[in-house]
């Protein structure tokens, strides 16, 4: 029972069957760059874990969540108001007023089903890996360094996914040994298998392209005096 209940808390019950989870991603071979101005234009970054596991969070607060439910009472709110409204005719006040209720209700209702519920938006939904995201991120780290100088510089990206075994499987694989019979233990990497994405970018700078203002030489005193004014 505990076993099944870690199990449905996997972040791969957010994800569609063709989608992988971004994990982690890591900047290796910058020596003279910034390497937080260019791990700042990663276009995808993971979920964060600090102070909080944010995944965690939002996975808590999709127990809670029903879209069908939010849209039913989205539209009974409507319902509701436009009866009221039609109910009180030509008096102003009164529609002004049932507006106004009827604008907050209905904004409330509608974030709840855009951005989820409160314990949803407290944390991220999972970071899904789009590698054309990442095709971007090293145009975009490329065009930073020959801006800074580094007009030789390449920068590749190589991701790697896999499944890290974590509490689950590893208990599973514990009874498995004690159990006779075929582990579900197979069936469970493979399902799970290549879900967690890490992307590496490699930068190879290169000798950057420095320059210097040199003062100028002039025999010349009186046209050396204009040149310095």
């Amino acid at each position: 029972m505990g076993l099944a209940l870690l199990a449905a808390c996997s972040p791969f019950g957010l994800l569609r069957p063709s989608q992988r989870l971004l994990s982690r991603i890591e900047l290796k071979g910058v020596e003279r760059a910034d390497k937080e101005r260019l791990t700042a234009l990663a276009q995808q970054k993971p979920n964060n874990r600090f102070p909080l596991p944010k995944l965690a969070i939002y996975h808590l607060g999709t127990r809670f969540y029903d879209s069908a439910r939010i849209k039913n009472k989205l539209r009974d709110v409507q319902t509701s108001y436009d009866a009221r409204l039609k109910a009180a005719g030509t008096d102003s006040a009164q529609l002004g007023k049932l507006l106004v209720q009827r604008e907050r209700k209905v904004n409330r209702k509608q974030l709840v089903l855009d951005k989820g519920n409160a314990i949803m938006r407290l944390g991220e939904a999972p970071v899904v890996y789009d590698s054309a995201l990442t095709r971007r991120s090293v145009e975009q780290m490329t065009t930073y360094l020959h801006s800074r100088g580094f007009f030789l510089a390449r920068v590749t990206a190589n991701d790697t996914a896999r499944y890290q075994p974590g509490l689950v499987l590893k208990s599973f694989k514990a009874i498995g040994a004690i159990l006779p019979g075929k582990s579900k233990t197979d069936s469970l990497d493979a399902r799970k298998r290549y879900r967690r994405v890490t992307v590496i970018y490699t930068i190879k700078e290169n000798q950057p392209f420095l320059y210097r203002l040199q003062s100028p030489t002039i025999p010349d005193s009186g046209v050396a005096a204009v040149v310095r004014r």
